[in-house]
């Protein structure tokens, strides 16, 4: 074809206007301004539109069956291609939107490629822990796409971009045939890459792997997203709404940015708010019915789906403070200290809303102490710790011992977490998943894991966002298959995506996300397809706390999601009926008592630790209140759910300055007095000098020694190695400068001796014996063999053949702890007595054959 990339735009374009035309009565609504492409022109002849098509067989080159849900999403994806628009694809996590995008672009390669005039690539943009699962699903299901990856060094990078040099004085012309091929790249490497992204190519898909983070419209990834250049846009996310209306906006404006322009965006920021109350029910029926037009959605629930996935119990157990935590929470809200003697007495009267008041009573003939520390600015950050474990603040673990018991006597959360581990992990041997918002609340639940592993121990992993991808993957491997493993702890933004944990069937979470579809995803590493169990789900909230309002405001948040995008819809774009409102009517509920533990009795510590399980759920468990059991839709969306730091147990607290000492006679200086001594420069014989230049000079001898690195970080103060040849077991051999592994140089196959040398020798355990990686190139972790001298990273190891070990005891009594390697039972070892030296060679012989 003789037409140009800019041509085929121009097409689309053509094609984009009528279809937004034919649909203007849909659009208007949500505009504050009719822009030029819906405008009346004199010039302008209104073209036909192409109607829904169902397709009924799938594209040749496609290994895998569809189901009919799934060809009902290509029939949707190819009926806006024809009309030149772009869309969502918003099916709930694990109903294959990857392999239903897949199938679009083997459609279009299949139907378009021997005519297709725009000879680029398609790109998608997805995190960086899907991206290997994009490629391996390419050449799994679509052989006839080329995957390409663009990640990885400046050198990898650069070898890529070598594939698409245009040609000498054509314009959208490669020299190599890219039409075919899928760039894969992860959002942190677009953004590095912003300007090639821009200028090699008019795309001819662009496709947003979880879409949704492009949500807020001023951010840098956003806006940078938003300069590329495609004929079509395709977002793909579960969760196209999760906070507030805003974030629809960003979307529909990356899709159709001369229809929702930036003036437009302040229509859906004040259709909702909470902090206001503020809830316009006409304008969100009118999102819904836009929505329905370019976005499809079908819940793993749906009929048309037919996926009978097991039952959810969501259960949420309101736990009571402890007295340390009652303390600091009462110290961060007032400033005040237990220790100011009658002080820490408290009056209430009304305020002039009528809201109880907590105010403290001073008693002159008590002094008030000094207060040992200062608390943040950040009351509501200190207020949420504090309602996880009093630990959590700065120094208040100094006021409490380091034994297992004072772990848990100090919070009412951990005690209850204990008692659910107790319950499933001991008695119903069922594997649990931790969540938490916080770090360091991990790190004392691993404290708890060890303090109760006296009788009957299990094992543990851990997942944040300090882990590699390789420790990731591990970790999921083992918590999935091995039985001794019984216990995972995820942070909750680190490890709610791209997981699969259907090895368990209890979730629990310590504490809550600000983003109801955060939670919601991890809920879904566990309740998946493929999960056989029923799911158990818990939910902490410490009673009277802000853990209270949170749990206000994710409920209003899920249920403005669910009103917009989760009711049940059929193909046909824009018939779907709404009521008058775009709301049901729903049951009287009083607003303020949407989630909250009034109900519940009055408990203590002391005697929740005698509690048996089922008298912790009969005692703390509470309906979590959804959005169907509800008041009425006006009032309940009027009422503000602003977080209101100084609410404690439903009363109001008087905040007094969280900055002062509360001395009986503070000192009164002047205003030139205050100045005394704060000064930089003092005159020393005549000579102005900084206060800085005055330190003490330490001699080099004096000053402390080097401390030692911990056994965490993999190096130990002393190491001894074996005696005796790891292959040949004779003496006297060459000593491994890392590990206490010793080997002949003689003994040793040239292609596992490559990386090293017979002066300063490193054993074959450090550097993947396929790729020659080493531990900082192979993601932090290699896996050693216990009985051969092979060693393989993450990508070479064979998971499914593999024994894994884990420590190396052996190891551990020369004094060597690694947390780079992991030790295992390789696919040639397993299958009988230790492999030799000779037969070690053959099997290297014949892997560097297959290589070759």
């Amino acid at each position: 074809s003789d037409s140009t990339p800019e041509d085929v735009i121009k097409d689309i374009k053509r094609r984009r206007d009528s279809f937004l035309r034919a649909k203007r009565d849909l659009i208007l609504p949500l505009l504050d301004d009719t822009p030029a492409v819906l405008s009346d022109s004199e010039d302008y002849v209104q073209q036909s539109i192409e109607p829904p098509q169902q397709l009924t067989n799938q594209p040749r080159g496609l290994r895998a069956t569809l189901k009919p849900y799934q060809l009902d999403g290509l029939s949707f994806l190819t009926y806006l291609r024809r009309n030149g628009v772009g869309g969502i694809l918003a099916d709930e996590m694990g109903l294959g939107k990857t392999l239903q995008t897949l199938t679009l672009f083997e459609h279009v390669k299949e139907v378009e490629g021997a005519s297709c005039s725009n000879p680029a690539p398609f790109l998608v943009v997805c995190p960086l822990s899907v991206l290997e699962i994009w490629i391996s699903e390419i050449s799994k299901w679509t052989p006839g796409l080329a995957a390409v990856k663009f990640h990885g060094t400046r050198e990898q990078r650069a070898d890529v971009k070598k594939l698409f040099v245009k040609k000498q004085g054509k314009e959208g012309c490669f020299k190599e045939d890219v039409r075919n091929t899928v760039v894969i790249t992860c959002y942190e490497t677009f953004m590095s890459e912003v300007l090639w992204f821009r200028k090699v190519a008019i795309w001819k898909y662009v496709v947003l792997d979880e879409g949704h983070r492009i949500k807020d419209s001023t951010s840098k990834r956003a806006q940078a997203i938003g300069k590329i250049r495609a004929e079509y846009k395709l977002i793909l996310t579960g969760t196209p709404i999760q906070n507030n209306l805003g974030e629809v906006w960003s979307l529909l404006h990356w899709l159709f940015p001369e229809v929702f322009t930036p003036s437009s965006a302040k229509l859906f920021k004040d259709a909702f708010s909470l902090n206001e109350g503020r809830f316009d029910a006409a304008f969100s029926g009118h999102i819904k019915r836009f929505l329905n037009l370019i976005m499809l959605r079908r819940l793993k629930d749906s009929p048309q789906v037919g996926i009978n996935l097991p039952p959810k119990q969501v259960v949420t157990l309101a736990v009571p403070l402890s007295k340390l935590q009652h303390s600091l929470y009462m110290k961060v809200l007032t400033g005040l200290d237990e220790s100011l003697g009658e002080a820490s007495k408290l009056t209430f009267s009304p305020d002039e809303q009528g809201w109880p008041v907590e105010e403290p009573i001073f008693d002159p003939n008590k002094p008030a102490t000094k207060r040992k520390w200062k608390i943040s600015d950040n009351i509501l950050m200190e207020l949420r710790k504090c309602s996880i474990h009093p630990w959590l603040l700065n120094d208040s673990r100094e006021d409490s011992d380091d034994s297992g018991g004072s772990l848990l006597s100090c919070s009412g959360k951990l005690l209850a977490l204990s008692k659910l581990i107790k319950h499933f992990v001991f008695t119903e041997k069922k594997k649990v998943v931790i969540f938490s918002c916080f770090v360091m609340a991990l790190n004392l639940c691993e404290e708890l894991l060890g303090s109760l592993q006296n009788g009957d121990p299990f094992e543990y992993v851990r997942l944040d966002g300090n882990t590699s991808r390789a420790w990731r993957r591990l970790s999921v491997h083992l918590f999935n298959t091995l039985p001794q493993f019984m216990v995972f702890l995820v942070s909750i933004r680190a490890g709610g995506e791209g997981l699969n944990l259907i090895g368990s069937s209890v979730v629990i979470f310590l504490d809550e996300d600000w983003n109801p579809q955060v939670m919601r995803q991890a809920e879904s590493r566990v309740h998946r397809i493929g999960q056989t169990q029923p799911v158990q789900i818990f939910r902490l909230i410490s009673k009277g706390t802000l853990e209270e309002q949170m749990s206000r405001r994710l409920l209003k948040k899920a249920y403005l999601s669910s009103k917009i995008i989760e009711e049940e819809r059929i193909f046909e774009a824009g018939t779907g009926q709404d009521d008058e409102d775009g709301l049901p009517e729903i049951h009287a509920t009083p607003p303020m008592r949407l989630i909250a533990s009034e109900g519940l009795p009055e408990n203590n510590l002391a005697a929740m630790d005698s509690w048996s399980f089922r008298s912790l759920l009969s005692r703390c468990a509470i309906s979590s209140t959804t959005g169907q059991d509800l008041s009425n839709s006006s009032s309940w969306w009027k009422v503000s759910e602003r977080m209101r730091t100084n609410i404690f147990n439903g009363k109001k607290v008087e905040k007094v300055s969280r900055f002062q000492a509360f001395p009986e006679d503070p000192p009164c200086f002047a205003r030139a007095e205050r100045r005394i001594g704060k000064g930089r420069l003092i005159t020393i014989e005549g000579y102005d000098v900084t206060k800085e230049n005055l330190r003490m000079h330490v001699p080099r001898e004096a000053s402390s020694p080097k401390k030692t690195k911990s056994r965490e970080s993999g190096t130990v103060k002393s190491m001894s190695n074996e005696t005796t040849c790891g292959v040949c077991k004779k003496f006297e051999p060459l000593a491994c400068q890392t590990c206490p592994r010793a080997y002949h140089w003689e003994c040793l196959q040239d292609s596992t001796k490559s990386h090293t040398s017979i002066h300063r020798f490193s054993c074959p355990h450090h550097v993947c014996f396929e790729c020659q990686k080493r531990t900082a190139d192979a993601g932090g972790l290699l896996f050693c063999c216990m009985r051969c001298p092979l060693a393989f990273c993450e990508d070479c190891l064979d998971w499914g053949k593999t024994e894994f070990i884990g420590r190396n005891h052996s190891f551990e009594v020369f004094g060597y702890h690694p947390h780079s390697y992991f030790y295992i039972h390789c696919p040639g070892c397993i299958g009988g007595r230790k492999r030799r030296g000779d037969e070690a060679n053959v099997l290297t012989s014949k892997r560097y054959r297959l290589r070759k």
